[in-house]
């Protein structure tokens, strides 16, 4: 019975470990139909808002979320976004497809700009957050996503 007993141990551990290495990479099905990069992680809409040109649109960061995560602007226009970030930990806005900078969102920081020029193709853009903590799933694989909606 020892011996059975022992043989189970190893396979119950590697199925525990095979667990743990799941939860630790959550999956996801990309979106249908964005142009540019997808999120590497989830999306959820959080809140909408639409951009005046002129007028920043402010973005918090909460936890592991944008609050407003759909953003829709006009094609072509300057789209400016002020990010307040509510937690203690670093956070940033990476948009590849909107062939923007990575912007650094400094923990516990207010107005944080984030400026650009919506693309003049219609269509639906993601943005995220890429900070990876050691050993953990990145922001945007926790669902730190969001989109941007050109018309």
């Amino acid at each position: 019975m020892a011996a059975a007993s022992a043989a189970a141990k190893p396979a119950a551990s590697t199925a525990a470990s095979a667990a743990a290495s799941a939860a630790a990479k959550p999956s996801f099905a990309p979106l249908p139909g964005i142009l540019g990069p997808a999120a590497p992680g989830p999306y959820t809409a959080t809140g909408a808002a639409t951009v005046t040109p002129g007028q920043p649109l402010k973005v918090q960061t909460i936890g592991v979320s944008f609050q407003t995560n759909t953003i829709t602007v006009k094609a072509g226009d300057k789209v400016e976004l002020d990010f307040t970030n509510c937690a203690t930990f670093a956070h940033n806005f990476t948009a590849p497809g909107l062939n923007t900078p990575v912007v650094d969102i400094p923990g516990a920081a207010p107005n944080v700009p984030v400026t650009f020029t919506a693309p003049t193709t219609p269509g639906r853009y993601m943005f995220w957050c890429s900070i990876a903590p050691a050993g953990s799933p990145s922001h945007a694989e926790r669902g730190m996503t969001g989109e941007i909606i050109v018309q």
